[in-house]
């Protein structure tokens, strides 16, 4: 929960929203964007609700093993993140 609420409405939540509103050229694309985090709201709220679900099932060791897994996709995002930077800045 504590790191799911700044991902969920936190700054780059929040720049992503404005620059997808402040790019759209018509009003179809700016209600595809308001759909979309209409979307993007319900389906966090179910995923959030069905947590406990989900830890009952998995269990505790489950419940290790998947920390584990999203901490690896987690720095495997952050590496590429910053290859990227470094593609971009032209060292």
């Amino acid at each position: 929960m504590p790191l799911g609420v700044p991902m969920l409405a936190g700054p780059g939540a929040i720049s992503t929203v404005m620059v997808l509103a402040l790019g759209s050229k018509g009003p179809l694309v700016t209600a595809a964007v308001y759909v979309s985090i209409i979307l993007t709201a319900l389906i966090s709220y179910f995923v959030l609700a069905a947590a406990s679900l989900v830890e009952r099932r998995l269990g505790q060791t489950g419940m290790r093993i998947l920390t584990r897994l999203m901490g690896l996709v987690l720095c495997a995002i952050a590496v590429q993140f910053v290859i990227d930077g470094i593609k971009l800045s032209g060292l």
